[in-house]
């Protein structure tokens, strides 16, 4: 893929350019001054991810590390893992492009002491990770993209440039912790201005690598968060060519190590990026009780439904005025003496043509039954939306892809209605009931094969 557009010089203090030609224009000015490729029209994507920060990552060297284990959970899974050596210190980088119009955007450090080191992670259990596939949004590209193994762990760290034997009280930063993904490989070839601790070029970044997704860690009893999970809060990394020869002494620290190293040749920069699933689901439910009676005894205790859940897609032949989607739903009926029986229904949802914008209606969503002669139920009917005289939810965005699938940001909480009646010669003893309640429909990335 060729590099496209012309070479800038700009000084970011007066925002002053000239247009020159060759790549032998960078110098020092009174802050920055980087010569960059100016990026054809339409490539960049402008994105919503501020106070977020870029981050080069260099190789790095420590002489010895004991490997640990921890427990890990973000959106694709929650898992034991074994945690490696430190692979690469990751800087956090001011980072300058410019569009072909000769606009100058400069993405600034916001966190000087934040750095990451990048460990080496191996799992547990579960042994293996089937794979998904996502969303992403930014600067570089817009795409929807296969996610693959873990491949490190991202742990918050301080860092100072120092010579071997110095001493220094370095504070870990509170921040986020990241498990990152190998991702589908995809050429860009875009070029870009760097600058950080260490210095101050311009550099190419070839191809997408990793994927990075803020995650809960566990480790020694003590929980850290992921404070700041949204859409926005994630990295993709791209590798870059032309890694500079010149080593640097750094003592660094995280939960895991406190070393001195050696840090030399960039490998990859992670970029903030938008993420979002391409599905939406409800986590399960495990104590949703409703009650009915017989007709006999009208203190008897109703079903309850266990790990109900909801997954909607879009419906491949149903094209209209309307938006129309599948919907699978999972559900198990415990009665009182801890009989169960497992379900599955699928329906059809139905909104209003609105569907692209943060509040929709939501107009029908019914359930079909089970089939004429289940042993267990006369009726099972689970209804939702305004057609049924049940509230419309909002507080989402569907937002259509070229592929024809639906990215899913954000939530939406579905208000519904069970109908219920079993047999008379059902184990579950002949009653009836009817419950109104609400579940929460969000964005989530199962693990499926990519």
């Amino acid at each position: 893929m060729p590099i496209r557009g012309r070479f800038l010089r700009f000084t970011p203090t007066n925002v002053t350019y000239s247009a020159k030609d060759g790549v032998g224009l960078m110098k020092r000015s009174i802050v920055l001054s980087l010569a960059l490729l100016a990026l054809s029209a339409g490539f960049l994507h402008a994105q919503s991810t501020q106070g977020q920060q870029h981050y080069l990552a260099y190789h790095l060297k420590i002489p010895s590390f004991k490997i640990t284990q921890v427990l890990l959970t973000d959106q694709f899974l929650k898992g034991r893992f074994s945690v490696l050596e430190p692979l690469w210190l990751l800087n956090p980088v001011t980072k300058q492009v410019a569009n072909s119009q000769g606009f100058i955007q400069t993405f600034p450090i916001t966190r000087p002491e934040l750095h990451y080191l990048a460990h080496g992670v191996k799992m547990i259990d579960p042994a293996t990770f089937p794979g998904t596939s996502v969303y992403i949004d930014n600067q570089f590209e817009k795409a929807k993209i296969k996610v693959a193994n873990p491949s490190f762990l991202l742990a918050p760290a301080a860092k100072e440039l120092v010579n071997p034997g110095t001493t220094s009280n370095l504070t870990i930063p509170d921040a986020n912790h990241f498990l990152c993904y190998d991702v589908e490989r995809q050429p860009i070839q875009v070029r870009v201005g760097l600058a950080d601790q260490f210095q101050q070029r311009q550099m190419v970044a070839v191809e997408r690598a990793h994927l990075c997704n803020p995650t809960i860690k566990k480790h020694k009893g003590q929980i850290f968060s992921a404070n700041t999970v949204g859409p926005d809060n994630h990295l993709v990394c791209y590798r870059v060519l032309d890694p500079s020869t010149t080593a640097y002494n750094v003592l660094v620290k995280d939960q895991f190590v406190t070393s001195f190293g050696s840090a030399f040749g960039e490998e990859e920069l992670c970029v903030p990026t938008r993420k979002t699933c391409t599905s939406l689901q409800t986590p399960h439910v495990d104590t949703l009780v409703y009650t009915g009676s017989s007709p006999s005894d009208p203190t008897q205790t109703g079903l309850r439904i266990r790990s109900l859940s909801m997954r909607i897609r879009e419906s491949p032949t149903l094209q209209t005025i309307d938006s129309f989607f599948d919907v699978f739903t999972e559900l198990t009926v415990e009665d009182q003496s801890g009989h169960t029986r497992d379900l599955a229904l699928q329906g059809r949802l139905a909104t209003s043509n609105s569907i692209g914008d943060p509040d929709f209606d939501l107009l029908r969503l019914q359930l079909n039954p089970p089939p004429a002669g289940d042993p267990d139920f006369d009726l099972l009917r689970i209804r939702a939306g305004t057609d049924f005289g049940m509230p419309s939810p909002g507080h989402t965005t569907l937002t259509r892809q070229q592929d024809g699938t639906w990215a899913v940001d954000s939530f939406f909480d579905i208000e519904y209605r069970i109908d219920f009646k079993t047999t008379p010669t059902s184990s579950f003893g002949g009653i009836r009931g009817s419950t109104t309640a609400t579940i929460r429909m969000q964005a989530m990335c199962p693990a499926v094969n990519p």
